[in-house]
């Protein structure tokens, strides 16, 4: 008989015991919704909401937000706010646009009031503001508006350019001088006058005679003739003028000369002069969608009928503008183009557009905002598709590699809510954006998700983004105050909101509602698929608070438990035992440990902890899982 070999069985070999799975290996890579929560990073949540990391860089609630106005000003939204800087103020005028009307707004009183006389409303759309030579410039897409910070709010009244100088009496002779001004219908000419000439001939025919001067002295109308038939393009003097250099300045009007909508009708107005922001850029017509009209300079009431570029084809709208460095960026819905401003031999001034990128174009113009030396922006592919949040960086030469999209890991998302790129197009064009305290908020339909960059480093492609709600759902615009606050304009109704303090019982409430934060760690394996492991401690360490409410739920592939995490007399003065004649206030601000038996024997864990209680804060200063293996997985 052969000799037996017996059945060799392979024992597994037990991995080496581990050390305790500790928390933070970076909190600070904020959401990701890409991936399965199996796949992301350690330093990456799957789910989180109402969490920021400015305690320190560790998950914290964030503060609320708290009516400034208490009583509504009525069912629509509040579409722009803005704080207007006169010249030697003290504290700016605080403009908001509310149906129809531009009101000056006192937060110490809440009190509101209207800016409006003639007109006495505007059209209710979204309203920007911008500032110069010390007047405030108001647009919303009908109208160009001003207020000087005293009076009420007026349409702008179109510079009357110098048209011709040095003309004859009999309209011949002359020299150019300024181009006409598509916001006027009046222009100026001025004449080298006789000693008898009292026949004054225009250039063109005119409806009406604005003004007339003489050696800088105003004429009555009463003193001259214009007719009211025939002949439209004479003055009569009833006493010549007299001999001069240019001594006689006639201002005539035509009705319908210039068209004014194709300034009044731009929803995009930028601040640009190259290395001297002395001018002004309008864009965002709605037929002449490729064309860019340039200011005057320094005079938003003058726009040369001759001063814009076509910024090539007109099959794609220019949808928004930004600066890097000295360069004028061109957002189109396609691709993006650049600006420069230059001077000729002769002193005349043109803008040189040049194309930048083919890859991608801006989706949203009121996205447009400066980070990290480049430009942040909603975007879409060449094709129209959206792309979520690109980064345009400081490259002048034609390429794609000057705008990096760096909001992969929110563009689209596994779980119930929604990323970026899961909106519709309409809301997306919709979206709008700010940059305050080191953060981008990007509103979107009913989320504003944000790119903290204090822990972002957008050259290296890391980019932390993590979303709000409650008040951040319902964002009609955003304003960064000179206070250093974030305020907030309802856009449902007629309702400001401003940030609350911690030292405040509110301090955790949005208009009054408790708004819920969560944070979740990624799905756990703990280095192997391979084997069951028998979780079992959590260790919490939270920033100390008089109390805390919080929910900790586990999740693993046995089902989920919610645990409820209640500390408060470890964390609060046994007041039986103060002694009172040296009494004082305070609070306990060493980290409270919190330990919880986990007790799963199972592949994976991941846990969440949330704090939706209005009075309550929460900050997780660090977290330790204990845990040892089972079982391989047969």
């Amino acid at each position: 008989m052969a000799g037996y070999t017996p059945i060799q069985f392979k024992v597994p070999k037990r991995p080496t015991p581990p050390e305790p799975y500790t928390f933070p290996r970076g909190f600070t890579g904020g959401l990701n919704t890409s991936v399965s929560p199996d796949l992301i990073a350690e330093n990456e949540s799957p789910d989180m909401c109402n969490i920021n990391y400015d305690d320190g860089g560790v998950p914290t609630k964030r503060l609320g937000l708290a009516r400034a106005t208490e009583t509504s000003w009525g069912a629509t939204p509040v579409r722009g706010m803005y704080e207007y800087w006169k010249i030697g103020a003290s504290a700016p005028v605080f403009l908001v646009a509310h149906g129809g009307k531009i009101y000056s707004y006192n937060p110490a009183t809440d009190t509101a009031a209207s800016l409006m006389s003639n007109p006495a409303t505007i059209t209710d759309a979204v309203t920007g503001f911008f500032t110069m030579n010390d007047v405030c410039y108001i647009y919303n897409g009908a109208g160009l508006y001003q207020y000087t910070g005293t009076g009420t709010v007026t349409a702008v009244v179109g510079y009357a350019p110098l048209y011709i100088t040095d003309l004859n009496p009999d309209g011949t002779g002359g020299a150019s001088n300024e181009e006409l001004n598509l916001l006027s219908d009046s222009w100026q000419l001025s004449y080298s006058g006789t000693s008898g000439d009292t026949e004054y001939v225009l250039n063109m025919a005119a409806d009406s005679i604005d003004s007339i001067e003489v050696e800088g002295v105003p004429i009555a109308a009463g003193d001259y003739t214009f007719p009211s038939s025939g002949d439209y393009a004479k003055v009569t003097f009833d006493v010549p003028p007299g001999e001069g250099v240019n001594n006689v300045v006639i201002q005539a009007h035509k009705t319908g000369l210039n068209d004014a909508t194709i300034i009044t009708h731009c929803t995009i107005f930028q601040v640009y002069g190259g290395k001297q922001d002395t001018r002004v850029a309008a864009a965002g017509h709605p037929t002449l969608v490729n064309q860019l009209n340039r200011s005057h300079l320094t005079d938003p009431t003058y726009w040369p009928i001759s001063k814009y570029e076509y910024v090539t084809s007109d099959a794609e709208a220019i949808t928004g503008l930004g600066h890097i460095i000295d360069y004028q960026i061109i957002g189109k819905e396609r691709s993006y183009h650049y600006a420069t401003i230059a001077t000729d031999t002769s002193g005349n001034v043109s803008f040189d557009v040049y194309p930048f990128n083919s890859e991608y174009g801006c989706l949203a113009g009121r996205t447009v905002q400066p980070a990290q030396g480049g430009l942040l922006a909603l975007s879409c592919d060449n094709e129209g598709n959206p792309a979520g949040v690109a980064w345009v960086i400081p490259s002048m030469v034609r390429n794609q590699l000057n705008v990096n999209i760096i909001s992969d890991k929110i563009n689209r998302a596994l779980l119930p809510q929604k990323g970026i790129c899961d909106y519709t197009m309409t809301e997306l064009r919709a979206a709008h954006a700010i940059i305050h305290d080191r953060k981008y908020y990007l509103f979107v339909a009913d989320k504003t998700f944000v790119l903290d960059l204090e822990h972002s480093s957008l050259a290296n492609g890391a980019a932390c983004w993590y979303p709000y709600d409650t008040v951040f759902s319902k964002v009609g615009c955003f304003l960064s105050r000179y206070t250093g606050e974030l305020w907030i304009g309802d856009g449902k109704m007629g309702v400001v909101y401003k940030p609350q303090t911690k030292h405040t019982a509110t301090a955790y409430q949005d208009d009054a509602t408790a708004h819920n934060a969560y944070w979740q760690a990624p799905l756990l394996f703990c280095g192997t698929r391979d084997w069951e492991k028998i979780f079992e401690l959590l260790h919490l360490s939270f920033k100390g608070q008089p109390d805390g409410t919080h929910s900790l739920t586990f999740i693993t592939d046995q089902g989920n438990e919610v645990v409820a995490l209640t500390y408060q007399e470890e964390q609060s003065f046994d007041y039986d035992h103060v002694y009172y004649d040296d009494w004082s206030y305070g609070i306990n601000y060493y980290p409270y440990p919190q330990t919880e038996d986990v007790g799963y024997q199972s592949i994976y864990l991941s846990w969440k902890i949330s704090n939706n209680k209005p009075d309550q804060g929460m900050t997780v200063l660090a977290q330790s899982l204990k845990y040892s293996y089972a079982q391989e997985v047969s």
